[in-house]
């Protein structure tokens, strides 16, 4: 699977996901992230928190799109925005497992 990660356009995502997650990539830094850079993924988990799960990006995807872009560790960074999504649901005082909020 390749992305062209300049003009990312992933099917069924939302613009404002899709805006987010270009803005990270845009900065980031393939070896190391910045806290600047960072903030910059913590606010694409949010819009992506912010939409049903079907106008979101799978962890499998974004793992590929890391990839392609050549950035360290793709799938931990995947995880990561999973594990965000699961936090904010958690404040959200939503069930993260069985028929709860889904990644």
């Amino acid at each position: 699977m390749s992305y062209n990660t300049n003009t990312l356009l992933i099917r069924n995502t939302a613009m404002s996901v899709q805006k987010a997650l270009n803005d990270f990539l845009e900065i980031v830094d393939n070896e190391v992230i910045s806290p600047h850079q960072w903030k910059n993924f913590y606010v694409f988990i949010s819009c992506a928190y912010a939409v049903s799960q079907i106008d979101r990006p799978g962890v499998s995807q974004l793992s590929d799109i890391f990839r392609a872009k050549g950035i360290k560790n793709p799938g931990t960074l995947a995880v990561l925005y999973a594990h965000g999504l699961y936090t904010l649901a958690i404040n959200d005082g939503k069930e993260i497992y069985i028929n709860g909020f889904n990644v």
